[in-house]
């Protein structure tokens, strides 16, 4: 089994890789240290950035929470308010409270502060009383204030002290479009501790979330209370819920409010710190790649100029390793490669020299030796003896054997002159006839032998013998010496002689014409039958080279067809053509 090794890698691209790599080594260097020593500050920058965004947050919150917490004490505070507060509940405990125009007064005195304390509807406030009476700066439509009595945290702000603030933190406010709100809330006691009103504040969470929603979307930026409830937050559905994240992939950042126990928290993805670190360097790799590409082309170019004498030479060597001597490689110049080239070219020139005058130095020792043996023979003694041996057979009336013996002389005439290797196809044929006839007298059986010639084939010379292995594979293997017809045809066809052979023998299958067909191709394949058209075709490509050819066509029960293809001027024998076509 032959070995199925790997390619070797050739001289041309062993530089190419070279000179790339040259290149690519000290751009990834390079790329590599750019990448560290810029890597900290860039990201300190990004880093920074994202705190500064948390910072304009943080004074926001901070700045709308100390309002809140101003407008609660400017209300609280206030004693006009209070004395109004004190007044209606002492007329409380009178029968006939609710006609005292007092108590109308002092409520309508309550509203308009309440109204004209904000200019617009940033906060809701809302006074409370113990009877569920309540005072807003909103109307009722917006917001019934006696939901607040039902909120569970409202019991809670009877343990208040009177300066103490409740931060109730996020807080359904059961508004359309406004569904959370950030809430404070107060008591507002008399001198024995006794709470008569309570006073609640509510910021609109959507105040605080339009900022938030103003800052890049990977950043997140919220406010916390002391137990991580999200009290705000750009995504709404996230309000209300605990604060999670996982500190390997978020770089975390927070800030304490001065109230509450609340904290703005930012929340920043590090592949998004790194973000404009990862264009910058994608930026910049891209622009070494197309200096890369651009390099990397005019290497390959260069190369390629000076290297393709080199690779002609490889290609030259391969076609001279095939057989072939008549390829010259023309290299010109006069660096080293010009003079390899041109050392090369003498070189074969010398070599297909040699191999002519050893070509002529055989021909001559076979010829000496075939003369040598045919001396030995003694051909015309041999001759005589039949030539007698048949007259005495017809003198007799053995008129059979005599044809025999004339059959078997002339074969062996033609076997024995070796002084001319060519011979006309006319002569070949009459041979092949003799030929037929003796294996006919050999087999006992009866083999008819139909030549059809046009007359300008026969004419045309042939080399000696050409046909007699192809008869005598018909006889043996396409008619099994079972008796039969074999036709020869012959005619010219562009300049090329044709001489098709056919029996009408057994015939052969397609997949046994195929093998037959490649064993002469390869020169390896021989079955037995095939060893007689193997020694013709290869005889054939020794005196025509590549211009000859063998066709085989067969089918089961039908015979087979053998056609020589051959030029007419092969051998140096001589044609005359004629107006005659193909017999």
């Amino acid at each position: 089994m032959k070995k199925v090794g790997l390619r070797p890698i050739s001289l041309r691209a062993k530089v190419i890789v070279t000179a790339v790599l040259c290149l690519l080594i000290p751009a990834v260097a390079a790329l590599s240290l750019s990448s560290y020593l810029t890597k900290s500050v860039l990201k300190q920058q990004a880093i920074d950035n994202a705190e500064a965004s948390m910072d304009v947050v943080h004074q926001y919150v901070l700045t709308l929470v100390q309002n809140m917490i101003y407008v609660s004490n400017k209300i609280q505070f206030d004693p006009e308010i209070n004395a109004i507060l004190l007044q209606n509940k002492a007329l409380e405990k009178s029968n006939d409270n609710q006609n005292d125009p007092k108590i109308w007064m002092g409520d309508r005195k309550i509203s308009q502060f309440l109204e004209n304390l904000l200019m617009d509807d940033s906060l809701y406030m809302t006074l409370l009383l113990e009877n569920g009476k309540s005072y807003t700066n909103y109307t009722y439509k917006s917001l019934n204030p006696s939901m607040y009595l039902d909120e569970p945290w409202f019991p809670r702000l009877e343990e208040l002290t009177a300066l103490e603030t409740f931060w109730v933190g996020s807080h359904s406010m059961y508004m359309q479009g406004r569904p959370h709100s950030l809430t404070i809330a107060r008591t507002i006691k008399g001198p024995f501790e006794v709470p008569y009103a309570y006073l609640i504040i509510s910021l609109p969470e959507e105040r605080i979330r339009k900022v938030l929603q103003n800052y890049d979307s990977n950043q997140q930026i919220m406010i916390v209370d002391s137990d991580n409830m999200i009290l705000s937050h750009n995504e709404p559905e996230k309000i209300g819920t605990m604060m999670e994240y996982d500190t390997s992939k978020l770089y975390v950042n927070s800030k304490a409010l001065s109230f509450g126990g609340w904290r703005v928290v930012s929340l920043v993805p590090y592949d998004h710190i790194t973000r404009f670190i990862t264009q910058l360097f994608r930026s910049i790799a891209i622009f070494q790649l197309i200096l890369f590409s651009i390099f990397v082309f005019l290497i390959v170019f260069m190369m390629d100029r000076f290297t393709k004498p080199v690779l002609k030479l490889a290609r030259l060597a391969s076609k001279i390793d095939s057989g072939n001597l008549e390829f010259r490689s023309h290299i010109k110049g006069r660096d080293e490669v010009g003079i390899l080239g041109r050392s090369f070219d003498l070189m074969l020139n010398r070599i297909q020299l040699m191999i002519g005058q050893i070509e002529t130095e055989q021909n001559l020792k076979r010829q000496m030796e075939l003369e040598m043996l045919q001396a030995q023979l003694q051909p015309h003694f041999l001759f005589n003896i039949l030539n007698s041996i048949r007259i005495n057979s017809m003198s007799q009336g053995h008129h059979e054997t005599a044809g025999l013996l004339l059959s078997l002389s002339s074969f062996l005439r033609m076997t024995i002159n070796r002084k001319n290797e060519w011979i006309r196809l006319s002569e070949e044929l009459e041979t092949m006839n003799h030929y037929v006839k003796l294996m006919n007298f050999r087999h006992k059986e009866t083999v008819t032998f139909e030549v059809y010639s046009s007359s300008d084939s026969e004419v045309v010379e042939v080399p000696r013998f050409l046909l007699q292995p192809i008869i005598e594979n018909a006889i043996i293997h396409g008619l099994e010496n079972m008796g039969g017809t074999i036709t020869v045809s012959s005619w010219v066809e562009e300049e090329h002689l044709i001489v098709a052979i056919k029996d009408s023998g057994v015939g052969m299958s397609g997949e046994e014409v195929e093998k037959l067909q490649n064993g002469l191709l390869d020169g390896k394949h021989k079955p037995h039958a095939g060893i007689g058209l193997t020694n013709v075709y290869d005889r054939m490509r020794l005196i025509y080279r590549t211009d000859c050819g063998m066709d085989i066509e067969s089918a089961i029960a039908f015979g087979t067809t053998i056609r020589l293809r051959m030029p007419i001027s092969g051998g140096g024998a001589f044609y005359v053509q004629t107006d005659a076509g193909r017999g």
